[in-house]
């Protein structure tokens, strides 16, 4: 089986962007919380799928390890 490796950043759960962001997809993914989200009409349904991930950045999307490197070489 091919693993698939990223690289994802989440501000600290007491930072301001983790709070806002948390606000808007109506979840807190540290404490797993609802989190009341802005009167936005459709905000529901146009979060539904980032919410189930959380709030974060995508710094490097779903690649491959390099021929002959491990994981446990990451740390």
């Amino acid at each position: 089986m091919m693993m698939r490796y990223a690289i994802y950043y989440s501000p600290p759960e007491d930072d301001l962007l983790h709070k806002l962001g948390s606000s808007w997809l109506g979840r807190d993914a540290y404490n797993n919380e609802s989190v009341e989200q802005p009167s936005i009409a459709g905000i529901k349904e146009a979060t539904a799928e980032p919410t189930r991930y959380g709030f974060h950045a995508t710094l490097k999307p779903p690649f491959q390890l390099k021929h002959g490197i491990k994981r446990a070489l990451l740390g």
